[in-house]
């Protein structure tokens, strides 16, 4: 990929936008841009100044941005709301060689549109597998277990010690993208926590990059 830049990534535009593109290796959604209050005309202005170029779909690049391929991982994850996987996380756990596409997960029926730089693989990913990269101590845990309360569904986490009530939830690359989501969200973890719930939260990168800061964090809230 060509590495294109130009004068002043980051220093003529708003803080919240731009801040959110620096963290993704100068890539924003058209979601996260409305998320931080730009209209579509506003949206529409920054791309017909040249401030934003399209990279994949709805995903942009911050004008001054350097394109890595740090900006392709996001671009992918970005457009297509999936995860790294297959030959691209063993690239990047140090196990294979670099692959041309970025091969990315995504659940069966997600309807997405797959870029060229994108191997897409339809998988179901299973929250559970959280622990089963470090299981060694950890017992007693059920994978997508509801919390009712009153008769209200709760909530559905990805992994529950139930006699701990020690909830295991995953965040993905995305998981600030939506206002709402992380709205709701928070409103979701106070919750549970009110019913006397202990609320562990972990990454994607940290699954994929950190297994045993995962498995050492969730023993000990085990026993």
């Amino acid at each position: 990929m060509t590495d294109r830049r130009a004068e002043g990534f980051g220093h003529d535009q708003p803080m919240d936008w731009a801040g959110t593109a620096r963290v993704q290796a100068g890539t924003i959604t058209v979601r996260q841009l409305r998320a931080h209050g730009l209209s579509d005309s506003a949206v529409r202005h920054l791309i017909h100044r040249g401030d934003l170029w399209r990279h994949a779909y709805r995903v942009y690049v911050v004008r001054g941005a350097p394109v890595t391929y740090l900006t392709a991982l996001w671009s992918a994850v970005l457009s297509t709301g999936g995860v790294l996987g297959f030959g691209t996380a063993a690239y990047l756990w140090g196990l294979d060689r670099r692959v041309d596409r970025v091969d990315v997960i995504v659940s069966p029926h997600r309807r997405v549109v797959v870029p060229a730089s994108v191997r897409l693989h339809r998988v179901a990913v299973d929250g559970a597998a959280i622990v089963r990269r470090g299981q060694a101590g950890i017992t007693g845990w059920v994978a997508n277990h509801p919390v009712w309360h009153d008769g209200e569904l709760v909530a559905v986490l990805d992994v529950a010690l139930i006699l701990r009530q020690v909830a295991v939830e995953i965040d993905g690359w995305a998981f600030h993208s939506d206002v709402d989501r992380f709205q709701r969200d928070r409103e979701r973890q106070n919750a549970l926590i009110s019913l006397g719930w202990t609320v562990l939260r972990f990454t994607w990168a940290d699954l994929a990059h950190r297994p045993e800061y995962v498995a050492s964090t969730v023993r000990r809230h085990a026993h």
